[in-house]
């Protein structure tokens, strides 16, 4: 292995380990039993006199204290080489430490993420010695990713860890109209061990003591990107690690204007990934939902919270009967009321303050929506954009055709409205990289339900690494 090599040093130096322990391994083999000892780097710099009293007993010699002093007077013993330019066969660092360090036995787990690329005789033959990488690794990433939890709700408390592991840049995902999260969890699912993926949770006013005002998409993305900036730094040893920023529906808005602010920070937001937004224009939203009392507006959004989080279809009968009910209250109850009689499970009471909390986070958002227009990027060749939508552009809710109900006709003027929206685009003329990819799902909160439309999702996430790892 002398001279020059066409193998990256950690090639190399898993080549050398591989060799030279084998070897070893091998020539113990012909050596009896009771004239071996097996000791490991760990258990030595960890109970060091303890290891040296069996080598000592091995060897049948006295045990002195100073065998675990290896560093005094280490000018006066054999550290240098065979020849006074030479350097000592060992570690090279040897004359810079003072004394035994028992952290150093957990510094190989440091690696953990390149075990992946060993070669299976090299993960054999330290199986060979007890380290079993596969079960390692799980054990510290179920560590690492406790450790990260409680780090958050301290620091950054609307950011979840949906899934810590995989390689490439870790997409943030963002909330949409309603608060939940539920979506961005099953497509997690789909990428588990792929690509790291955490989600933000909604906040508004209030939600952090009354010490911030965040009723405002630009106040939420100014929050938003110092928090994602902290948690960065924390997280990643290299500065320069890209993130990626998604989001459904609303949540694409406050993603999007979050990547223009960490812009201005100088963070690299490599990909935004936009689940079927429309292009945030003041003067739309405002016409779209600046006119919604809040028995309509629970009406429009908040029965699809409810439903859409858990996944369950109402007949046209059933939502006409909830169009009778005249008091914001007594609607939440008779949301509840029919979600459990569809097959919700779990407290009745639990359910309508779920609702409360959501009634009042969608009207919070709905105000901040209204009253925020476009803000370019800084720099529109930073970040590639990829807009998912779905199959039909021209409908953001399916009906079920004549009669209409009185929710139905107020969706039918919703749809209206984004008949006369391009949002391919809009959003297209604000990046200078941007790809549109249609799914299969026929309505607009399908998209986070339909599987065919969450596997093409997770697919086109899984291309995005494999391209950069191409680069």
């Amino acid at each position: 292995m002398r001279g020059a090599s066409t193998l990256s040093p950690w090639k190399l130096a898993e080549e050398s380990w591989t060799r030279s322990h084998g070897h070893i391994r091998q020539f113990l083999q012909t050596i009896p039993e009771e004239r071996k000892l097996d000791l490991s780097y760990e258990a030595l710099v960890r109970h060091p006199q303890g290891m040296m009293e069996q080598v000592c007993e091995l060897l049948k010699i006295d045990f002195e204290g100073s065998m675990c002093l290896p560093y005094d007077d280490s000018k006066e013993k054999m550290t240098g080489g065979l020849h006074p330019v030479s350097k000592m066969i060992g570690d090279p660092n040897f004359l810079k430490h003072t004394t035994i360090d028992p952290s150093l036995a957990e510094g190989w787990r440091r690696y953990a993420d390149r075990w992946d690329g060993l070669d299976q005789k090299t993960r054999d033959l330290a199986a060979s010695f007890n380290y079993h990488l596969s079960e390692e690794k799980d054990e510290l990433v179920a560590t690492a990713q406790k450790a990260m939890q409680r780090t958050l709700k301290s620091t950054f408390p609307e950011l979840e860890v949906l899934q810590g592991e995989g390689k490439g840049a870790p997409v943030i995902w963002f909330a949409p109209m309603f608060g939940s999260i539920d979506g961005y969890r099953k497509l997690a699912g789909q990428l588990k061990g792929q690509i790291p993926s955490y989600a933000v949770q909604s906040v508004h006013a209030g939600t952090r003591g009354g010490a911030m005002d965040l009723s405002t998409i630009h106040a939420q993305a100014t929050y938003f990107s110092e928090q994602i900036m902290a948690w960065k730094d924390g997280l990643f040893e290299d500065a320069a690690q890209p993130i990626r920023l998604g989001g459904f529906s609303y949540g694409g808005i406050v993603a999007y204007a979050t990547m223009v602010e960490l812009q201005k920070r100088e963070v690299l937001v490599d990909h935004l990934i936009i689940l079927d937004a429309v292009c945030p224009d003041g003067k739309f939203h405002k016409k779209l939902f600046g006119g919604l009392d809040p028995r309509s507006s629970l009406l429009a959004i908040g029965f699809d919270a409810l439903f859409f989080t858990h996944q369950i279809v109402c007949t046209p009968e059933e939502e006409a009967s909830l169009h009778q009910v005249e008091e914001v209250s007594d609607l939440i109850e008779a949301l509840v009321e029919l979600g459990l009689q569809k097959g919700l499970k779990g407290s009745r009471g639990a359910y309508i303050a779920w609702m409360e909390h959501t009634h009042e986070v969608v009207q919070k958002n709905q105000a901040a929506l209204a009253g925020f227009s476009i803000i370019k990027p800084t720099r529109p060749a930073e970040t590639a954009c990829l807009f998912i939508r779905r199959n039909r552009q021209e409908a953001f809710y399916e009906l079920s055709g004549e009669p209409l109900t009185e929710m139905e006709k107020k969706k039918q003027q919703i749809n209206e409205v984004y008949s006369k929206l391009d949002p391919v685009r809009s959003w297209s003329a604000l990046f200078s990289n941007f790809r549109s990819v249609i799914g299969p799902a026929k309505g607009h909160y399908d998209l986070l339900i339909d599987e065919a439309s969450v596997a093409l999702i997770a697919s086109e996430l899984i291309q995005l690494n494999s391209s950069k790892d191409e680069e």
